[in-house]
C-alpha cells in the first residue's frame, strides 16, 4: 500500500506543477515544465499501479515493469526539466535555473533507483533465482530508499528557492507532495 501511496501522491505532484504553468509568473502551459508535470504524473501513475500490482503474488512481472515504466517516465520529467532550464536561460534569473538543473539531476538519480528497484523486482518472479532471493530483496529496499532520497532532496531545493529572497512563488504545494512521495516509498522499502 505505501507504493500505491507513493504513487498518487508523486501524480497529485505532478498535476501541481502542470497547475503552476497555467498562471503567473510561469505562464508556460504546454511548454517543458508543464511536460515534466506530466511525466511525473505518468510516473506517480506508473508506482501507483506497481504498489496495486505487488499485492498479487503472481505479478512480480508485472510490478516489475510498472516500476521500471515510472523510471522511464522519470527520466522524461528531467530532460523535459532540463530543457525548460536551457529555453528560459538568462542572467537575471540565473540562480532558480541553478536550482532547476540541482532538482532535475535529484530526478535523473531517482529514475536511476526505480529502474533497478523494477530490475529487481521483474527477476524475483523468474524461476530459479530463489539463491539470491534474500540478496534481491536487500537490494530492493536499498533502490526504493534511493528513490526516496532523491525524490526529498528535489523536493528540498525546490523548497529551499521557494522561500529565498526573490524565490520561486507557488512551488510550495508541489514541494510538499513529491516530499510526500518521498516519505511512502521509504515505508515501502520498509
Amino acid at each position: 500500500e505505501p507504493l500505491m501511496k507513493a504513487g498518487k501522491s508523486l501524480g497529485l505532484a505532478g498535476e501541481a506543477l502542470v497547475s503552476l504553468t497555467e498562471k503567473e509568473p510561469l505562464a508556460c502551459y504546454g511548454g517543458a515544465l508543464s511536460g515534466c508535470g506530466a511525466s511525473l504524473r505518468n510516473a506517480g501513475d506508473c508506482l501507483a499501479q506497481c504498489g496495486a500490482t505487488c499485492r498479487n503474488k503472481f505479478g512480480s512481472e508485472i510490478a516489475g515493469d510498472e516500476m521500471r515504466e515510472s523510471a522511464v517516465c522519470l527520466e522524461e520529467a528531467r530532460a523535459k526539466l532540463r530543457a525548460w532550464v536551457e529555453a528560459e536561460s538568462t542572467a537575471d534569473n540565473e540562480q532558480h535555473l541553478k536550482v532547476s538543473l540541482e532538482a532535475a539531476s535529484a530526478i535523473g538519480k531517482s529514475s536511476e533507483a526505480a529502474e533497478m528497484a523494477g530490475r529487481i523486482i521483474f527477476s524475483q518472479g523468474q524461476k530459479g533465482k530463489a539463491s539470491k532471493e534474500e540478496k534481491s530483496k536487500q537490494e530492493l529496499v536499498l533502490n526504493l530508499l534511493g528513490l526516496s532520497t532523491n525524490l526529498l532532496a528535489c523536493s528540498d531545493v525546490l523548497r529551499a528557492a521557494e522561500v529565498a529572497e526573490g524565490g520561486l512563488p507557488g512551488w510550495g504545494g508541489f514541494c510538499d507532495k513529491v516530499k510526500d512521495a518521498a516519505v511512502d516509498v521509504e515505508r515501502a522499502g520498509e
